[in-house]
């Protein structure tokens, strides 16, 4: 099937072809033949491929019929995670159906973040009064286990992705038991990653390829040496992206996720030794005091220059010491249990980078820090991370596309190309098939909150409401997360019906 020739390929796009018989209202555009083409020999020649087109060309289906039609072991990665599941769950089926391919076999798969965690999840039971939970979630959440299959959280529709509790029964690197836990043969993450290593298509995130590209083993490292082609949507993300993970992070969160488990392995293994109980309340203490010291605005700072403030300063050193505390306690109890020495192993990783975020080679990476309402993270992120992006994706042969509607500036991709580190690539730009000057507006609403504010979702929707009401209806609108979808259609329902 991967002779198909490029004809063949754009007669899938034809008036008459696969795509027009299973899409109503299907209309052939040249920018998407020309796009499925380009692709298709790319994926042919094992060729890196940038590929800037367009709104309006149909990019998802672009590079999927030449993609289905290689008999090729593929990842598709993509921006975010509502990206994956809209390309899992409408796009790939419908172009699978439409071509006759249902012989391919797909896999979605997530950072070990988005999974239900067994033994966490019996922690969580077994100890209620270690966490501040709510009750009901606690309640839903058991409820949602005796139905899921895959442990996906983005199942459990009936407890917020912001709840407490997904932070408490969700596994991370730092506190998987591997292969020593009592439910490794059940686990989600595992299952996950099996159907992954034997699908032909698999959809991820560009948030965990590059996990895996670092090597901390987030949830597919099995899948790449023998993958023959990755294609990268929304490709325009991936230089901040690889900047974030091919550098180093430590959050406020990974610290009090630590204490946490510290104080369930200390309620296990080390009752008598009440003095780690009080380190680890130090601990806690002081964290949060950083937190407060660095303040609850989001921003962004270098991490030098933050400590210039003498309340920075004093918190962190405080922060320094109740952590150096409990690494002592962790020490000599860590011989009490496998809890206890994994809390000491995590513990120990932390300050190694803690000490090099304090005596980083301002030539080679940069030390700054992230500030939320919830939490803060430091990073240590290389200055150029086009040479270890480009070092890493040499260990694997395959085709590389990378496809946005944003990668040219000025109609020339090479600063895109030098942020990855790519040499040899081929370029291919499209403009959209839609007249935008003779069919659109462009309307900036006036005093609009930030979009971080919780109330800004309710304040763009009433700033298009007006537009709604004179269009009767005929609109469009699109929304990043499911949470914002049914805070539009409450206040539409409530206002307007």
């Amino acid at each position: 099937m991967f002779n198909m020739s490029s004809e063949e390929i754009r007669e899938s796009f034809s008036v008459s072809g696969a795509l027009a018989e299973a899409i109503p209202e299907f209309r052939p555009r040249i920018q998407q033949q020309e796009m499925a083409e380009a692709v298709h020999e790319a994926l042919q020649n094992r060729e890196v491929l940038i590929c800037e087109a367009g709104t309006g060309t149909g990019k998802t289906l672009a590079y999927l019929v030449p993609v289905l039609q290689s008999d090729r072991r593929v990842i598709v990665s993509t921006g975010t995670k509502n990206l994956q599941e809209q390309l899992f769950y409408r796009d790939l089926p419908l172009v699978m159906q439409a071509l006759g391919r249902l012989d391919v076999t797909v896999a979605l798969l997530k950072g070990r973040g988005n999974y239900l965690c067994k033994h966490r999840l019996e922690r969580v039971v077994q100890q209620p009064d270690l966490i501040s939970l709510s009750a009901t979630d606690v309640s839903k959440l058991m409820d949602w286990t005796e139905s899921t299959r895959t442990g996906d959280k983005a199942e459990c529709n009936d407890i917020s992705e912001s709840s407490p509790l997904w932070g408490q029964v969700t596994s991370t690197v730092d506190n998987c038991l591997g292969t020593t836990c009592d439910f490794y043969d059940k686990c989600y993450v595992l299952r996950a990653r099996r159907k992954a290593v034997n699908a032909d298509l698999v959809v991820v995130n560009h948030h965990l390829f590059l996990a895996d590209m670092a090597i901390r083993e987030e949830g597919f490292g099995e899948l790449l040496p023998g993958v023959e082609a990755v294609i990268f949507d929304e490709a325009h993300q991936l230089p901040d992206v690889a900047t974030r993970f091919l550098g180093q992070t430590l959050s406020s969160n990974q610290i009090g996720e630590l204490i946490v488990d510290a104080r369930s392995a200390y309620y296990e293994e080390a009752g008598d030794q009440g003095s780690l109980l009080l380190s680890l309340a130090e601990l806690e203490h002081t964290i949060n005091r950083l937190h407060d010291s660095l303040g609850k605005q989001f921003k962004r700072a270098n991490w030098c220059e933050a400590q210039g403030s003498y309340s920075v300063a004093k918190c962190n050193n405080e922060f320094l010491a109740a952590l150096n505390a409990t690494f002592e306690q962790l020490h000599h109890l860590k011989v009490r249990g496998q809890m206890l020495d994994r809390c000491y192993s995590r513990l120990s990783s932390f300050m190694m980078f803690i000490e090099e975020l304090g005596i980083t080679d301002s030539e080679r990476f940069i030390a700054w820090v992230e500030v939320t309402k919830t939490r803060f993270v430091w990073y240590l992120s290389p200055l150029e991370v086009g040479p270890i992006f480009a070092e890493r994706l040499e260990q694997y042969p395959a085709a590389l596309v990378f496809v946005s509607a944003t990668l040219a500036v000025g109609g020339d991709v090479t600063n895109f190309a030098n942020r990855l580190g790519l040499e040899k690539y081929k370029k291919t730009i499209w403009d959209s098939p839609f007249d935008f000057q003779h069919n659109t507006l462009c309307y900036l609403p006036k005093g609009l909150t930030e979009p971080r504010d919780e109330n800004y979702t309710y304040d763009v929707i009433e700033a298009v409401a007006p537009l709604l009401l004179a269009a009767q209806g005929r609109a469009f609108l699109l929304f990043t997360s499911f949470a914002a979808l049914g805070k539009a259609h409450y206040y539409l329902k409530t206002n307007f019906e």
